[in-house]
C-alpha cells in the first residue's frame, strides 16, 4: 500500500486532534471561552490539577496554536487564539468532504422539511445555560455598592412573559424554612435557583459524602455540610466557572472546611467511581441535554446501597418542540424539562431500584401550551448494595 502524503495542513490538523484528545485539554478551552481569558493561577483555581499540570497542558494547546498567552508583568494571560479556531472549522470540512454525499444531502434537504434548529445542539445549550448562571454570579461577585443585586428573580432565574415569579424576593424558599437559610449570606441565598429543598428529605447522616450536581452559589452544599459534620464531607459540581469561584468564596466566608467545589459538568462528573454516600440536587438535571447520562454518571460515583435525592422542574406532558428549540426557556427550567413518566423511567433505565417521589407540586408559571404545566418532583432512589 502506497505510504498517505500528508500535506502541511493535515500535520497542523493532526496536531490539533492530538491536543485535543486529552478531556482536561478539552476542558480547559472550555473554561477558556468562557473566562474570555485567565492567568495559570486561575485556571488551577478552577481545575482540580496542579499548577505543573495545568502548564503541561497549556504548552501543548499553544504548540498546536489552539491557545495564545500575552506576557502582562510577572504573569501570562492565556485565551483562545481566535483566528486558529476560524479556520478550524473550514479545514476540517474540506478534509472529509465527500461530494456523493453532499448531493446526498441536497437532494434530501429538498424533499424533508427542516424539524430542528441548532438551538437543540447540546453544545449551544450548554452555552446558553452557563451564560445565563455566569451572569447571576457575576451580580455577587461585583462589590453590591458597584452593583446591587436585583431583587425580581424567580426560581430559575427572572420571570417572563412564560414564567410566574415562584418567590418573592431574590432568594428561591421553595422547601427551606427560616432556620435553614440563617446564617447564610446574600451571596448564597441571593443565588439559590432551585425548586425544592433536596437536604431537607434527604435524611443526610453525620460522616458522610455528599454529592450537589449543579452546586451554584453553595446553599444546599453549606447544609449538607452542617448535617455530615467534620467527619464528613460535601462536594459540589457546577459547569459555570463564574458560579464556582463564588461558591468558593462563600466557603471562604463561612469557613466551610468540609466543602470542596469543582468545575465540571454533570454528564461527566470529576469524581471518582463508588465514592459517594448521597448525591443531591435542586433543579439543574432539566438543564442538562442529556438526562440519561447524569443518572449514569450519578449511579457510578454512587456507592453500593448510595441513594440520590434530587428536587427538579417536570413537566405534566411532553414539552413541545417549539419550546424545545428555544435557547432562553432552556436556562428557565422549561424547554429541557421531561413529563414526569419519561423522567423516572430514566431513572430506571440508569439501574436505580426503590424510586419513590416525596414531594410534588405545581409551579406558578404562565400559560405555556395550552395544558402544559410545569411541576416540582423531588425524587428519592437507591443504587443496589
Amino acid at each position: 500500500m502506497k505510504p498517505l502524503d500528508l500535506t502541511p495542513d493535515d500535520e497542523r490538523l493532526v496536531q490539533v486532534f492530538r491536543a485535543l484528545g486529552n478531556p482536561m485539554r478539552f476542558r480547559i478551552l472550555q473554561v477558556l471561552a468562557a473566562q474570555r481569558a485567565c492567568i495559570c493561577g486561575d485556571l488551577v483555581d478552577l481545575l482540580p490539577l496542579a499548577q505543573s499540570t495545568v502548564s503541561e497542558h497549556l504548552k501543548v494547546l499553544k504548540t498546536a496554536d489552539l491557545v495564545q498567552g500575552t506576557i502582562a508583568g510577572p504573569t501570562t494571560c492565556y485565551c483562545i487564539a481566535p483566528a486558529t479556531l476560524a479556520g478550524l472549522r473550514d479545514r476540517v470540512a474540506r478534509l472529509f468532504r465527500d461530494p456523493a454525499a453532499d448531493d446526498r444531502c441536497s437532494d434530501h434537504e429538498r424533499s424533508t422539511p427542516m424539524t430542528s434548529s441548532s438551538s437543540t445542539d447540546p453544545n449551544a445549550i450548554k452555552a446558553a445555560v452557563s451564560a445565563r448562571y455566569a451572569a447571576r454570579a457575576r451580580q455577587q461577585l461585583i462589590p453590591p455598592e458597584t452593583l446591587p443585586l436585583a431583587q425580581d428573580a424567580a426560581c430559575c432565574g427572572p420571570a417572563t412573559a412564560l414564567e410566574a415569579p415562584a418567590c418573592s424576593s431574590g432568594t428561591c424558599g421553595i422547601g427551606y424554612r427560616a432556620e435553614d437559610l440563617a446564617g447564610l449570606p446574600a451571596s448564597v441565598t441571593g443565588v439559590s435557583l432551585g425548586c425544592g429543598n433536596p437536604v431537607g428529605l434527604a435524611e443526610v447522616q453525620p460522616g458522610e459524602t455528599v454529592l450537589d450536581l449543579g452546586s451554584g452559589g453553595g446553599i444546599d452544599c453549606f447544609l449538607a455540610a452542617r448535617r455530615v459534620g467534620p467527619a464528613g464531607r460535601v462536594i459540589g459540581v457546577d459547569m459555570t466557572p463564574e458560579m464556582v469561584r463564588l461558591a468558593r468564596a462563600n466557603a471562604r466566608q463561612l469557613a466551610a472546611e468540609n466543602v470542596e467545589f469543582r468545575l465540571g459538568e454533570i454528564e461527566h462528573l470529576p469524581v471518582d467511581p463508588g465514592t459517594v454516600d448521597l448525591v443531591i440536587s435542586n433543579c439543574v438535571v432539566n438543564l442538562a441535554p442529556d438526562k440519561g447520562a447524569v443518572f449514569r454518571e450519578v449511579y457510578r460515583v454512587l456507592r453500593p446501597g448510595g441513594r440520590l435525592v434530587i428536587a427538579d422542574t417536570v413537566a405534566s406532558r411532553s414539552v413541545p418542540a417549539a419550546l424545545r428549540e428555544r435557547l432562553d426557556l432552556w436556562g428557565q427550567c422549561i424547554s429541557g424539562a421531561l413529563d414526569r413518566e419519561t423522567y423516572l423511567a430514566t431513572l430506571r433505565e440508569a439501574g436505580f431500584a426503590r424510586i419513590e417521589v416525596l414531594a410534588e407540586h405545581d409551579l406558578a408559571r404562565g400559560d405555556l401550551d395550552g395544558d402544559l404545566a410545569l411541576l416540582s418532583l423531588t425524587v428519592r432512589a437507591c443504587k443496589p448494595a
